[in-house]
């Protein structure tokens, strides 16, 4: 086995926890009666602590080393699931989201600044590919996991589910049972940078602070990118389960929704590495945008679940695909030292806008119907590929 492959699995064990309490909340709030204002609320809370500390833990771990971010991560992740099991009312799904997003992206860049390490040829393509298809695999277990045990078990159950396996990575990190145990894992000096181009080598990259990084024009761009695919893939995670009550769609039939988009999403992240082999990383990318866009014009105008479905799956595969290619450019142009920091500012960007376009996306769910926010994402996504045209015949 691989040595990353274990952190990896760790990882995608703390997604489908993650992920999992995330629509168990959205779930709960709504049989709660609450508005779609008030699950905007909750959805932007996961992000609420990461989109400022994102970057911080990213240097954390370039100092300290993965080990200690994923033990407190997971163990943090285990209360926050148990609350939201003892503590039955609407405050309590207040305060689960806030602490379950804040370790879950903790746990994620700890997992990035590891995997990004490896500098043998090809290994961070192939690692990246093999980290977003595994999260996928995670996110397709979860939803469904969530679904089938809220509508056979209840929903504290369910809460009470998640927690325990949130506490499995923490033992096994504590046990040392991994290859590379994870205690050891600190930043390896990198070896020199490649001339040329790459952030690595570009003069404003070297300096500053977090933000001095987007002064170079190579991480710039795939930043770009990244933002609007990653708010993409986490918009339509928050908006599927509103617009499934919308429709009366049991919380099983929307959590197969959520889960056979991100099957589409791991299969075609399994394929990233032998698509680059045919196809430029940004050529991927910018067909990846225009589809996905067109798509989300179109689910609005479908109230059939028989249909949703396979649009589900096309976005996961058109939507999947950007995620290694990014995280792989990021790695390659990340200045010499600071790769923990990239990866975190990669999350702050992401987080920047999850905590504010879930209240948005609420407020307009409330006032306009789900269907223009649909259609504000898919403008999202048209309007990245006509700022980043220029790449298509790039060659990273």
């Amino acid at each position: 086995m691989h040595p990353s492959y274990p952190f990896i699995l760790l990882n995608s064990l703390c997604i489908i926890v993650g992920e999992g309490v995330r629509l168990a909340i959205s779930l709960d709030a709504l049989q709660m009666q609450a508005s779609p204002l008030i699950v905007g609320t909750l959805g932007s809370l996961f992000s609420a602590i990461p989109a400022i500390s994102s970057v911080a833990s990213g240097r954390w771990v370039d100092r300290a080393g993965a080990s200690r971010p994923m033990l407190i991560s997971a163990l943090a992740m285990a209360a926050g699931a148990g609350l939201a099991f003892i503590w039955r009312d609407m405050a309590a799904l207040f305060v689960v989201s806030v602490i379950v997003g804040a370790f879950e992206n903790l746990f994620l860049v700890a997992t990035l600044q590891v995997l990004g390490r490896d500098e043998t040829p090809g290994a961070r393509m192939r690692n990246f590919s093999v980290l977003t298809t595994a999260n996928s695999v995670g996110n397709f277990i979860s939803p469904l996991a969530v679904g089938i045990g809220i509508d056979r078990l209840g929903i504290s159950a369910t809460f009470l589910m998640l927690a325990l396996l949130s506490l499995l990575p923490a033992l096994i990190i504590l046990s040392g049972a991994i290859a590379g145990n994870p205690r050891s894992a600190r930043p390896e000096p990198r070896s020199a940078p490649n001339v040329g181009t790459t952030s690595a080598s570009h003069p404003a990259a070297r300096k500053g602070g977090a933000l001095g990084l987007l002064r170079a024009p190579p991480l710039r761009r795939v930043f770009g990118i990244a933002f609007s695919t990653s708010a993409s893939i986490l918009l339509y995670m928050f908006l599927i389960p509103l617009y499934g009550v919308q429709l009366g769609l049991s919380a099983s039939w929307i959590g197969t929704l959520l889960g056979t988009f991100f099957l589409s999403m791991a299969l075609v992240r399994f394929s990233a590495p032998m698509l680059t082999r045919f196809f430029r990383p940004w050529q991927l990318m910018l067909a990846s945008l225009s589809a996905s866009g067109v798509m989300l014009i179109v689910l609005p105008f479908t109230n059939n679940a028989w249909i949703l479905l396979p649009i589900s799956i096309f976005l996961g595969g058109s939507l999947g695909l950007s995620s290694p290619l990014a995280l792989s450019l990021m790695s390659e142009h990340a200045p010499e030292g600071r790769l923990g920091e990239v990866l975190g500012l990669r999350q702050t960007m992401v987080n920047v806008i999850l905590t504010g376009v879930p209240l948005i996306a609420g407020s307009l769910g409330a006032l306009l119907g789900i269907a223009p926010v649909f259609w504000v994402i898919s403008l999202m996504l048209v309007g990245s590929c006509f700022v980043a045209r220029h790449q298509w015949y790039s060659p990273r």
